[in-house]
């Protein structure tokens, strides 16, 4: 019995409806697709929507583009391309088979909602997709440049042409698809979804079809839109730029806006201060770390001719993920904590990968029965902020919340630059409290031997490294860039001298944003960072 209802586009909605997919009692979720991206194309009748949605919960979806299917071969679009045919919209040969199926079914008189129920059925996959009619609605983009199909506009101009309005073709001779209907005019619903789609091109087509609206506020269930806009970004796609154009307000009060009464709810992520994304760090720095899988018993550095992490030896172990809730910082921070502790216990060295910097609160907490230590923070920014609009326990909070630690006996802050959250009284009551604070130009100024001496020798270290303390040319991927940073080796060589002159027992590595990691360099950075630092604990311990 279908409990949950969800209005989707395509990348964005498939990705929210994916996760409540897996968390969902099985039979209990179903996904209204837009169909207004629909158009015929070489001859195909193409639903990218509903393949984007169908591939994600079958798990053959292109996880870097979002669309298309995984390990795709692109035969077909070479040899039409030879031919002299249409290629600027991409068909991969294993995606082609399902556009000529389609495409035969349709030709038979079958309709796109029985169509897509057997494709789903053939995958395996649970949750149901229904389209939002079975009869075609296409939508027209109005541009300066004149009225483009959608399809043209999204893709063969890449989003461009500034946009001015829109209007949906057959809206007017199209009804909502029969399950459609069906469950909106029941009573066994619990909630009603909005996905974080365009609302424009996504959910409005949906909206749009006659009835649909009354019927959302009929039903009962009440209606829970999710924002596609993250501090004036829009999470995929062209929200941020349409709503700009059309003279809406960037952030999440526009959507809220535009969905006026139809909405209960609004759920916002204003979980970081400026670009959020750090949730996916360690999955990021996981996989890049799969470059330096060679398969030799260590790690040969032909500069030290020393081989570092010899496979005799050395145990590390990736114990997985904390098990995050993310309504509740707390209850997340708690979490972490307990890892951390089970791991000091073991007595092993902690190595966190966060995540935003909050999560350094716990890890340093755990460290509460351990023995006193000198924190180190190699960073672009202070996080000195005691609190702000409420929040004590944020990303900007951590170093605050570690100088109120007995254990803690001191501080050095290294490579803090430019304007950030903490302001001039935080750094007043950062030096009270006992830190040595030190930009990227006083360290250069100084040198690694001279910053060394410094620092408390012999001493007890915990590290915590902001990937934003590395200049954006080299480690773009990361909520709050600061350029004027470091490069690889003065950071190295700086920890290198500091598991020499003292041990390190325990490290965090937070603030990797894969999203704007185009290239994957700031995760190899981190992943590569990671590997010679554990080489140096462990060598010089």
């Amino acid at each position: 019995m279908i409990e949950i209802l969800t209005l989707s586009g395509g990348i964005g909605g498939a990705k929210l409806v994916l996760g409540l997919d897996r968390i969902l009692s099985p039979g209990t979720l179903a996904t209204v697709c837009n169909t207004g991206d629909d158009f015929e194309h070489l001859g195909l009748s193409i639903s990218p929507d509903i393949d984007t949605v169908t591939y994600t919960l079958a798990s053959i979806a292109n996880t870097k583009t979002g669309w298309g299917r995984a390990n795709e071969t692109w035969t077909f679009m070479a040899a039409l391309a030879d031919l002299g045919g249409e290629t600027w919209f991409q068909l991969g040969d294993a995606d082609l088979a399902l556009h000529v199926e389609r495409t035969r079914q349709l030709a038979l008189g079958e309709s796109l909602s029985d169509i897509t129920d057997i494709i789903r059925r053939r995958l395996v996959i649970g949750s149901e997709i229904i389209p939002m009619s079975d009869q075609p609605v296409r939508t027209r983009v109005k541009t300066r440049d004149g009225i483009l199909p959608f399809q043209h506009y999204f893709v063969k101009h890449r989003c461009c042409p500034a946009v001015n309005g829109f209007e949906f073709d057959g809206i007017d001779l199209a009804q909502p698809a029969p399950r459609f209907s069906e469950l909106l005019t029941g009573d066994k619903l619990k909630a009603i979804i909005i996905c974080p789609s365009n609302p424009f091109i996504s959910i409005d087509p949906i909206l749009a079809l006659p009835g649909v609206c009354q019927a959302l506020r009929d039903n009962g269930a009440p209606v829970v839109a999710i924002s596609p806009i993250i501090n004036g970004q829009a999470i995929k796609g062209p929200t941020a730029k349409m709503m700009a154009e059309l003279g809406l307000p960037v952030d999440s009060a526009g959507i809220a806006m535009h969905y006026g009464n139809l909405i209960d709810a609004l759920v916002v992520d204003l979980g970081t201060q400026w670009r959020s994304g750090s949730r996916m760090g360690p999955r990021g720095i996981r996989e890049a770390s799969t470059l330096f899988s060679f398969g030799h018993g260590g790690a040969y550095d032909h500069e030290d001719d020393i081989v570092y992490l010899p496979s005799d030896t050395t145990r590390i172990i990736d114990i997985g993920d904390a098990d995050i809730i993310h309504t509740d910082t707390k209850k997340s921070h708690a979490n972490i904590e307990s890892a951390v502790r089970k791991i000091l216990k073991a007595k092993a060295i902690p190595i966190v990968l966060g995540g935003d910097h909050s999560v350094n609160i716990p890890c340093i907490n755990a460290f509460e029965n351990q023995d006193p230590f000198h924190l180190i923070q190699i960073d672009a920014h202070l996080d000195f902020v005691d609190e702000r609009h409420g929040v004590r326990y944020g990303h900007g909070n951590p170093m605050r919340r570690a100088s109120e630690k007995k254990f803690v006996t001191g501080m050095t802050q290294i490579g803090i630059r430019n304007v950030s959250s903490t302001a001039k009284e935080g750094y007043e009551d950062a030096r009270k409290s006992g830190s040595d604070i030190y930009s990227v130009r006083q360290f250069r100024s100084l040198g690694v031997n001279q910053l060394l001496k410094k620092i408390p020798k012999d001493s007890r270290y915990y590290l915590t490294i902001d990937i934003d303390a590395f200049d954006p040319s080299i480690a773009a991927g990361t909520g709050t860039p600061s350029h004027g940073g470091f490069y690889y080796y003065e950071v190295l060589e700086l920890i290198d001298g500091l598991t020499k002159q003292g041990k390190v027992i325990g490290l965090d590595l937070v603030e990797v944003a894969p999203d704007y990691d185009l290239t994957n360099s700031t995760s190899t950075l981190a992943a590569q960072l990671l590997m010679n630092v554990i080489s140096r604990i462990l060598y010089n311990s």
